[in-house]
């Protein structure tokens, strides 16, 4: 978690930069599900969704805490990211957009029979392109699909494909 929060204050400051413009719509999304990990235990992607007339940005943070009792290894993942999109309205409730996604990963693996904490870190980047209809005038559902390029030290480097479900509420 180290290297986690020394990226909360940027975090903070680009909700800060949404908040204070007049022609912002900020709000809270979550990904209803995270289709590639569905079967294997689903969790979810917290969202701070910023338009800025045709420029949508996406801070994001997920986690995911796993415990194998037979093995004694508690392993926790934090990821914690932003997504920079160009956005264009298709029709009156209709939008898409497309654009990169990156930032940063921590993995801690506890292990009780050896009594040993290992912390990785490392990064992602990828790209996505998504589609938001907006069936209330402050509330959206859309799905985003996306490529991304993971790298933690231990783990190595590895690419992977992301689909979500997303639900937002503006303010």
């Amino acid at each position: 978690m180290r290297s986690i929060t020394g990226i909360v204050v940027p975090f903070l400051l680009v909700l800060n930069l949404g908040m204070s413009n007049a022609n912002a719509s900020v709000g809270i999304g979550v990904s209803l599900t995270e289709l590639e990990s569905f079967f294997a235990g689903s969790y979810s992607r917290l969202y701070l969704p910023i338009h800025l007339e045709h420029l949508f940005i996406q801070p994001e943070f997920s986690f995911i805490n796993e415990e194998d009792p037979v093995f004694l290894v508690e392993s926790t993942v934090y990821n914690l990211g932003i997504g920079l999109f160009g956005r264009n309205n298709l029709a009156e409730s209709y939008a898409n957009y497309y654009g990169i996604r990156f930032g940063i990963i921590e993995r801690e693996l506890k292990d009780s029979f050896f009594v040993d904490t290992v912390v990785d870190t490392g990064h992602f980047y990828g790209i996505a392109y998504g589609i938001e209809y907006n069936f209330a005038k402050n509330i959206s559902l859309g799905t985003q699909i996306g490529v991304s390029v993971n790298n933690i030290a231990s783990l190595s480097k590895y690419t992977k494909t992301d689909a979500q479900i997303i639900l937002r509420m503006y303010l």
